[in-house]
């Protein structure tokens, strides 16, 4: 009750302060309150980041949830979204729960730039889900190099044995001429020459 006016002080470093102070409470009025002003129209980017960041420390279901709601149905600048993805891939006690956030926001389309893919992607690797092999062998279709190399990355750090396998199978389904079989087939060659190495 004490800082949740504080996050609409003119001082923006006092609403920054505010924002990390709620995050740190971890409650559910605090993590309510940070989500009202994370999704109002005229938030600066720079608390909207320092919001989002309290929102992914709080540790809590309901500030990852929070961050997936903003993610969906607000209007947050490019840069906001990326922090959003990014914070999802570093939490430490709800990783299954960000991960299924981040496949969710992966399959409904809502990323096409390749700066965001390639923030999924990084951050479903370091989760650890390997329910996200096959969602992230998907995105290997992404014509984009960028995008490719951040997927083969994940690819290995979230269990190699099992995504090598399943890049394999999925190459010998595919056609040649599709933009996949071509993801794949750089994927291998990749993974090929490491093992080598």
């Amino acid at each position: 009750a004490q800082l949740r006016p504080l996050l609409f002080d003119l001082n923006l470093e006092v609403c920054r302060q505010s924002a990390i102070a709620l995050g740190r409470l971890g409650t559910s009025t605090a993590i309510a309150a940070l989500s009202e002003v994370l999704t109002a129209p005229h938030t600066p980017e720079a608390l909207a980041i320092e919001i989002i960041r309290a929102l992914g420390w709080s540790n809590k279901i309901e500030g990852l949830k929070a961050l997936q709601t903003a993610f969906l149905n607000s209007n947050l600048t490019e840069r906001c979204q990326l922090e959003i993805l990014t914070v999802l891939g570093r939490v430490e006690q709800l990783k299954l729960n960000a991960s299924e956030i981040l496949l969710t926001l992966l399959q409904s389309g809502l990323i096409q730039s390749h700066a965001g893919l390639q923030a999924i992607a990084l951050s479903l690797g370091q989760l650890g889900n390997v329910d996200a092999i096959a969602p992230l062998i998907q995105l290997l279709a992404n014509p984009d190099v960028g995008v490719r190399l951040h997927v083969i990355s994940a690819l290995k750090t979230l269990e190699p044995a099992i995504a090598h396998q399943q890049l394999e199978e999925i190459y010998q389904l595919e056609n040649e001429q599709t933009e996949l079989a071509k993801g794949i087939a750089i994927a291998l060659k990749e993974w090929n020459l490491q093992t080598t190495q």
